[in-house]
């Protein structure tokens, strides 16, 4: 067995409690496309300032001296940007009716190794993406600015 699939799934439409069907399909469109640039902004935000965009889980363990001397110029921020290809990967996209948190294909074992969804990373854990197996969630503002970005639209049809 390979490597798990790094992502996060989610419904914008449940997470505000109100059903797809009450929109047009123009503004369903809006909607998800507004909520892809929410969530991927405030993740990489969070992530920006060393700490994890997941509920339950705060800043990320600082970076070790030797390692922060050697390959981040003594800053001990862990915030996932050694090379950018990681960050630059994480993306937000549509999956049916729903919505994808993940990063490229390429980056997944780099994903793992921060994420740790395989149980086999030896490296602090800093989860940026939150784990559906473990029942983990966004931050309750990044599902506050969901539910807002929904029901914005919906006071709209009224």
């Amino acid at each position: 067995m390979g490597r798990p699939l790094i992502k996060y799934d989610f419904d914008p439409f449940d997470i505000a409690g109100v059903s797809s069907k009450k929109f047009s399909d123009s503004d369903v469109e809006d909607i998800m496309s507004d909520v892809e640039d929410l969530v991927k902004e405030k993740v990489l935000s969070y992530v920006g300032d060393g700490v994890s965009p997941v509920k339950g889980r705060g800043a990320f363990k600082q970076l070790t001296e030797d390692y922060s001397k050697e390959m981040k110029h003594g800053s001990r921020k862990p915030n996932l940007e050694l090379e950018g290809d990681l960050l630059d990967s994480v993306t937000v996209i549509r999956s049916g009716r729903k919505l994808r948190l993940t990063v490229g294909d390429d980056q997944m074992p780099k994903a793992d190794g921060h994420n740790n969804f395989s149980g086999d990373s030896k490296i602090p854990t800093r989860r940026f993406i939150p784990y559906e197996k473990d029942g983990e969630t966004f931050k309750s503002d990044i599902l506050k600015d969901i539910r807002s970005i929904v029901l914005e639209k919906l006071d709209g049809e009224e």
